[in-house]
């Protein structure tokens, strides 16, 4: 069975948090938080931080440490073409962006060649150029 899990960005520190995603109404609307079962907490996030995890750890090239996989992560194959991890038409995807063909997705299956998470939306959206 497939590991359902998310994470955000915390709103008062910055730091990445990952476990379940509540949405709760408050007074201001609905807020997103990621309540961690372990820690009994819960923690208000930047909603456009939230990804699903993909169920699927990255396959650097130099066979360093594998990262999990995240929605809105940016990853880069073994042919240096960049994408990001999107959840479109009921699969997760990379989608790649210019010089290669924006439009052009590889259905995340393990099937790909080696991906490498580089960096994520949140933190280095720099590294999609102006595909944001």
């Amino acid at each position: 069975m497939r590991e359902i899990k998310f994470r955000g960005k915390s709103r008062d520190n910055g730091k990445w948090v990952y476990d379940s995603l509540v949405k709760e109404i408050t007074t201001d609307g609905i807020m997103p938080f990621i309540e961690s079962a372990i820690m009994v907490e819960r923690v208000r996030v930047l909603p456009e931080s939230i990804g699903q995890y993909i169920g699927m750890k990255d396959n650097p090239p130099d066979d360093t440490e594998r990262t999990e996989i995240y929605e809105g992560d940016i990853v880069r194959n073994e042919r240096e073409e960049v994408g990001q991890i999107v959840f479109t038409d009921g699969a997760f995807v990379s989608k790649y962006i210019p010089p290669y063909d924006w439009d052009a997705m590889e259905k995340y299956d393990g099937l790909l060649s080696r991906q490498e998470v580089i960096g994520n939306m949140t933190d280095n959206p720099e590294l999609l150029g102006d595909q944001k």
